[in-house]
């Protein structure tokens, strides 16, 4: 959490940050942190230490609150849905008024042809272009597989 905040110019101590992470990520639906998640989580955190909230003023039906955009794109769908759905309540004043997308976020994207995104980029790229990375070191080979050993 030092990381993510520090280099920030921050008018409060950040070092109150990971006292509301639990909160934060409780209110969200405890939801799995993972990288994309996580950030939300944090994001949610910062917010509530730089605004002065607790969860119960989050939670409150009664208080407006500009959510962070990663709040209200968690609450949308935009990095899915929980399996039990995000707290109906909340989602109602995160996205106000707004509707969550209906089903996954990916059926709105137009598919990508990797095999011609990469023929335009190989000869502006420097190098080669990693296909696979080996998980022993992270090293680019473009002939690895789960089968091979590293």
């Amino acid at each position: 959490m030092h990381c993510f905040c520090a280099p920030r110019p921050l008018p409060y101590d950040y070092q109150s940050v990971p006292k509301l992470v639990f909160p934060g990520g409780a209110l969200i639906g405890d939801i799995v942190k993972v990288t994309p998640t996580s950030k939300v989580v944090g994001d949610m955190a910062i917010f509530m230490v730089a605004n002065d909230l607790t969860a119960d003023d989050v939670a409150n039906p009664d208080k407006d609150i500009a959510f962070p955009e990663s709040v209200i794109s968690l609450f949308k769908g935009e990095l899915g849905f929980p399996p039990e759905g995000f707290p109906k309540a909340l989602e109602v004043k995160v996205l106000k008024g707004e509707s969550p997308l209906a089903g996954r976020a990916g059926d709105y994207l137009s598919p990508v042809d990797l095999d011609a995104a990469r023929k335009e980029l190989e000869p502006r790229t420097p190098g080669t272009i990693c296909t696979r990375r080996r998980p022993s070191n992270g090293t680019c080979t473009t002939g690895w597989s789960p089968a091979t050993t590293c």
